[in-house]
């Protein structure tokens, strides 16, 4: 092909493109230099930057008083004409300087020919021992010693020379320095007393150079590509080796960057003092408010070996305040952070920044036994507690341990029987739980009270007593419908049933025979024994004591049985507690009768006459099952209702079905279930006139026989025919479809008898391979019984019984018979804090929230909308509605505080609008516990912060030793409640006085290992409080208890820590 002098493209528009191209490669690269010099994390170290100079202008201007000024003047003043008198001597000076400057050289030249004789001395010495080391010949040893003792002598006169020229040469200098001591001496002082001015103008000369110099070199070390050499304005690293954390799948180095913004987070002067005080610089710029505790290197949590995210949370490598991924607080907060940072909630990123409230969740990924947490995160040492006393373990277990290695806080508990404890003590790798149960021993109820007490108190206990912590199972949000209408009082009845039968006898105490207890002698052994530390009681003589560890027992009259019984049976409690129950917590008070004839006393006889005085209350009959059909029909039958039947006004007649109870007789009639919308004309050819009327018709029908309705469904009649029926029937039937056939319920019901082989009757044990579940009740008690109407009666109440406590966990917190090894029903909450979000039922919440969700009715929806809306006009709002907002918004991003929040308020809000679609085995069965707004955010704020992912061994808070003792102290004081009857702390007491005039005790030495031991539980404290009096009397503060005196002429003990 031949050769063209043709270009391919057009060359000056290629060269206009290239130039534009190059323009434009010229401005991304100014504006990602731009951009990277405009970095969050420059602007904020610039700022504070300011704020430094600002605190060191205001400090040197704070110091530089009138007085200071006047006194460095005066010095400097007296320097000068110190040195004005010595003109006089200036001749003398020079001749002394002289003179030293020569013995100096002197004395540097004798110094190296001493050292230089005093080698050949050494050598010398050497030379001769080698002689008589080889048995040389005399006149040859003769020879070496003389010219050692040569040299020896040499040295030793160098050595007097140099003496007598340094002894010289200190001679003139002593005589210079008492020239110029008047000078040195002022000169001393003055930088004495400028030593502060000068450190401050020194550190603001570095930050802002007076030299234009020095200024300029500074400028130019800022500017792009100048500035990575060695920056100004730089990225700060805590790198926290040996903490790691979990990113994706790999474990890494826990690398912090969060002083890159929190520039003086770590800035204390001495005495461990913010230099920045919190309040007074706002975030990112001051400092952490608790150095006692965190970053400095004096304090349990030092920065470079914690860094910051292993309490915050938070991605500690990010250098913007979005990357840093900080939670908000509430709403309003959030709304002021979109506009002012533009952030916004990364829900990619795992373990974002705690907000605030929950920031103390973090503190038991080290801290596992959370008691030594009291004082420094009493929040979450709060929630820790409240779920002792409550009891959640019982159904949520929370096992602090992956085989033997801990991994969190661990609740669990203590084995059942001994069975279990064995089994565990013979698995190397498992760990007892601890806890027991916390509500009262149900094994011999049937001593203390009445089937009707314990069905009117397990519906609703607070009715009862406002202050129990025992939870309310029954008449909650999903149980407001006809279903749990007809079917909670038989669970009721059925539960209280089971408890009475499986009661176990107990050998109760008495009284002496003929004692009669005394009322009043028994108020007063109430108060005076002990009884007071633990219970409370609305006797006008209490007012005010409000003991909350026991139950109050102002009406527990009201619940004992009635009679000798009932009387014995509180009597044997409050005499000898172990004998109901080994494991209770309520100690001997040793009430022995004392006295004989006429002054004999039996002090628990009278407090339980005391408690018993008003006598037993009457509690509602046990509901017992009625005969029904299971339909729920309209109070009026309107034209409307025949209208939609397809009914004409002359056939108007019968009532209409707003709902067909599930698992009820109207639900499998032979022509299939019944519908709402359908219209009741007959019950066996006899004319429904009205809800009443059909109420009175199914409750007085026998149960179990087949009666035919005639039904109106679509302006068609049919006949449709079903079994009369109970609730407690239907229950049965319910919960035995889960475990047999059709068939087989069937024929269980018509025998009267759960069906097992002959052979199961030989042994309990061949019984129970067979029958593992609740049907043992069901079962005959021998294979040829002949099981009566009322017996199987009786049993399937204690089958409903046995089923409804198992579903309800009840045996969680109570010790009953039969549950000895049964398992917590609900999820294990070791991790929780981190369990997968998407695994959280919300299901319709936020409808339930926008339409209901407060103790009112009203909407929690618009409560929390009200809130964000006056904190953003700057107006007023109660904490518990911020908090509220904060949570509700969490549930709409379905966040695990949001849920956890409101599962705690209303645990089955959960089931709104579910429970038409759910089974009534498979509802929500979570109680209500009553829990004030606090208490649910201290409990939130301790399940947030189970994770299960502790750091490495020496990082755990895990103490040995006293430390140890007195952590386990402190749980045990708590566990019996020591301290209602004993002090454990003297009470502080602040007080001006002058220090010079305490006298202290002398320790002898026989004391001082208590004394030593003592200081090492409580460390010596400093008394002086920094505050003083008007007249100037410094103020301290001890502990001490005061006497009752009159204090000006009293005497008392202090100890100062």
């Amino acid at each position: 092909m031949p050769a063209t002098d043709q270009y391919w493209r057009d060359l000056p528009k290629m060269h206009r493109l290239f130039a534009w191209s190059a323009l434009a490669l010229l401005g991304a690269t100014v504006l990602m230099m731009w951009k990277d010099e405009s970095r969050e994390y420059i602007t904020y170290q610039q700022e504070a930057e300011r704020l430094r100079v600002e605190k060191l202008r205001a400090e040197i201007e704070s110091l530089t008083t009138a007085d200071y000024e006047a006194q460095k003047a005066q010095i400097e003043a007296d320097t000068k004409a110190a040195q004005e008198a010595m003109t006089t001597n200036q001749g003398r000076l020079k001749e002394l300087d002289n003179e030293l400057r020569n013995l100096k050289g002197d004395s540097e030249i004798l110094a190296r020919e001493t050292k230089s004789m005093n080698a050949e001395r050494d050598k010398a010495r050497a030379d001769y021992d080698i002689a008589i080391r080889d048995e040389l010949p005399e006149v040859e040893t003769t020879r070496l010693r003389l010219i050692f003792e040569d040299f020896a002598q040499r040295a030793r006169d160098y050595a007097l020379q140099l003496e007598q020229t340094q002894a010289k040469m200190n001679e003139r200098q002593q005589e210079k320095d008492g020239l110029l001591s008047s000078v040195t001496g002022l000169e001393e002082q003055l930088k004495k007393v400028t030593a502060d001015e000068r450190r401050l103008d020194e550190q603001l000369d570095s930050l802002k150079p007076e030299h234009w110099f020095v200024s300029f070199k500074r400028s130019i070390k800022s500017l792009p590509i100048i500035n990575g050499f060695n920056p100004i304005y730089k990225i700060q690293y805590d790198w926290a080796q040996d903490l790691e954390e979990q990113l994706g799948m790999v474990r890494v180095a826990r690398l912090d960057r969060c002083r890159s913004c929190h520039v003086n987070i770590s800035e204390y002067g001495a005495g461990d003092v913010a230099s920045y005080p919190e309040g007074e610089y706002e975030q990112p710029f001051c400092s952490h408010p608790r150095p006692d505790l965190y970053l400095t290197v004096t304090s349990p949590h030092p920065r470079d070996k914690f860094a910051c995210t292993i309490c915050h949370g938070g991605d500690g490598s990010g250098t913007s305040f979005q990357n840093a991924e900080h939670s908000p607080n509430d709403p309003a907060t959030a709304h002021n952070w979109e506009e002012e940072h533009g952030w916004h909630s990364n829900h990619f990123w795992e373990h974002p920044m705690s907000p605030s409230r929950f920031i103390e969740s973090n503190c038991i990924r080290c801290h596992h036994s959370v008691t030594e947490l009291a004082d420094s995160a009493p929040k979450v040492e709060r929630g820790h507690r409240l779920i002792k006393q409550l009891g959640c373990f019982g159904c949520h277990e929370m096992n602090g341990y992956d085989g033997i290695e801990p991994i969190g806080p661990d609740l669990r508990l203590e084995p059942q029987t001994a069975e279990q404890a064995a089994k565990i003590a013979a698995d190397p790798n498992a760990i007892a739980g601890e806890m027991r149960k916390v509500g009262p021993s149900l094994r011999h109820v049937a001593a203390k009270t009445t089937e009707q007490f314990i069905a009117n108190w397990t519906e609703n206990p607070v009715e009862f007593r406002p202050t129990t912590r025992m939870p309310r199972f029954f008449n909650l949000t999903n149980q407001h419908d006809a279903l749990a209408a007809s079917l909670q009082p038989v669970e009721l009845a059925s539960i209280a049933a089971f408890l009475n039968a499986k009661s176990q006898d107990i050998e109760l105490l008495s009284p002496k025979e003929g004692y009669e207890p005394d009322v009043d002698r028994g108020k007063v052994a109430f108060e005076r024994r002990g009884c007071m530390a633990c219970h409370s009681h609305n006797d006008e003589e209490f007012a005010g004591i409000k003991q909350d560890f026991g139950p109050e027992l102002s009406r527990v009259h009201e619940k004992i049985k009635p009679g000798p019984e009932g009387f014995n049976w509180l009597y044997t409690w409050i005499k000898e507690p172990t004998r109901h129950h080994a494991r209770t917590k309520m100690p001997d008070l040793k009430l022995v009768p004392e006295g004989e004839g006429d002054g004999y006393v039996d002090p628990a006889a009278d407090i339980a006459a005391f408690l018993l005085d008003g006598g037993p209350a009457q509690f509602p009959e046990l509901a017992q099952p009625q005969p029904y059909i299971g339909v729920v029909v309209a109070a009026e039958f309107t034209e409307e209702d025949a209208k939609k039947a397809g009914m004409s006004a002359k056939e108007f007649a019968g009532v209409y079905v707003t709902e067909v109870l599930a698992g009820s007789p109207a639900s499998r009639t032979d022509q299939g279930p019944l519908q709402a919308g359908d219209v009741i004309t007959k019950f066996n050819n006899v004319g429904v006139k009205s809800r009443e009327h059909l109420q009175e018709l199914e409750t007085t029908a026998p149960v179990g026989d087949e009666i035919t309705l005639t039904v109106v469904r679509n302006g068609v009649s049919g006949s449709y025919k079903l079994a009369v029926s109970t609730p407690l029937d239907d229950l049965v039937r319910y919960y035995l479809r889960k475990s047999v056939s059709q068939s087989t319920m069937d024929r269980i019901l018509t025998e009267r008898r759960f069906l097992v082989p002959d052979s199961a009757y030989e042994s309990e044990d061949a019984m129970k391979s067979i029958v593992k579940g609740d049907e043992i009740e069901l079962v005959a008690a021998a294979v040829d019984e002949e099981v009566s109407p009322e017996v199987w009666a009786e049993r399937k109440l204690q089958y409903v019984g046995r089923r409804t406590i198992t579903r309800y966990g009840c045996y969680a917190c109570h010790d009953i018979p039969q549950f000895e090894g049964a398992r917590p029903i609900g999820a294990g909450l070791n991790d929780w804090g981190r369990k997968d979000t998407s695994k959280l039922a919300f299901e319709h919440i936020t409808e339930f929230l926008h339409h209901h969700g407060e103790p009112d009715g009203s909407s929690t929806m618009e409560r929390a909308e009200r809130a964000m809306n006056d904190r953003l006009k700057g107006i007023d709002v109660a904490e518990e509605d911020l908090s509220a907002a904060f949570f509700v918004e969490s549930i709409e991003h379905h966040g695990r505080p949001g849920f956890i929040w409101q599962k705690l308020r209303q645990p089955r809000s959960y089931d709104y609008r579910k429970t038409e679609t759910k089974g009534w085995d498979e509802r929500l069965l979570m109680p209500k516990f009553n829990l004030k707004d606090d208490e649910i955010e201290a409990i939130a704020t301790f399940v947030l912060g189970l994770v299960a992912d502790p750091p490495t061994p020496e990082y755990q808070f895990r103490p040995e030793g006293p430390e140890k003792d007195i952590i386990e102290g402190k749980q045990l004081l708590a566990k019996y409640n020591c301290t209602g009857c004993h002090m454990l702390d003297v009470p502080q007491v602040e007080l001006a006085l002058d220090p010079g005039g305490l006298n202290a005790w002398e320790i002898a030495d026989v004391d001082q290992p208590a004394v030593d031991r003592l200081w090492k539980m409580r460390p010596i404290q400093e008394a002086r409080t920094g505050k003083t009096t008007e007249d100037g009397t410094p103020i301290f503060k001890f502990r001490a208890h005061l006497q009752q005196e009159d204090r000006d002429f009293g005497e008392f003990s202090y100890l100062i820590w």
